[in-house]
């Protein structure tokens, strides 16, 4: 078997989402970025569409995705954000917000959110890095 490693397109976002959940859908975490019942269409279609907005308004993200060159179907992917360049103060301390959920689960999702944000920030400041941790699975049933 032969694999590429290629930049994915918008189009593999739904098949991106499925590898997401099938490698972290029962983390913690992804419970509380992701809540409700994981294997609910419209649970998976918020997942897709807020990592496309994400996606979308952050040129310094880059996914990539393995491809089965025998079969065409995607294997598993990855996301990462790239800072190369100096950011001010202002670009990067900039508190997270939960918009997609409601009432006490906002408040848990901002907390876990801002709890990462601040430990980026000592570690990094607005010092060139990459973040983001490997989106990536091997499923039994690789996607098209």
């Amino acid at each position: 078997m032969s694999f590429q490693v290629v930049p994915a397109v918008e189009e593999d976002i739904n098949h991106l989402t499925d590898f997401q959940f099938a490698a972290f859908g029962d983390d913690s975490t992804h419970r509380i970025l992701y809540p409700g019942d994981r294997s609910s269409k419209a649970v998976r279609a918020n997942a897709s569409e807020r990592t496309l907005q994400s996606w979308r308004q952050t040129p310094e993200m880059h996914i990539i995705k393995s491809i089965n060159l025998g079969t065409g179907l995607i294997t598993g992917f990855a996301k990462w954000i790239f800072y190369d360049t100096l950011r001010s103060e202002e670009k990067w301390n900039v508190k997270p917000t939960a918009t997609w959920a409601e009432g006490h689960h906002r408040i848990v999702a901002e907390q876990l959110l801002a709890t990462t944000a601040e430990i980026r920030g000592r570690i990094w400041g607005g010092k060139p890095y990459a973040r983001e941790s490997l989106r990536s699975c091997h499923s039994p049933d690789p996607v098209v």
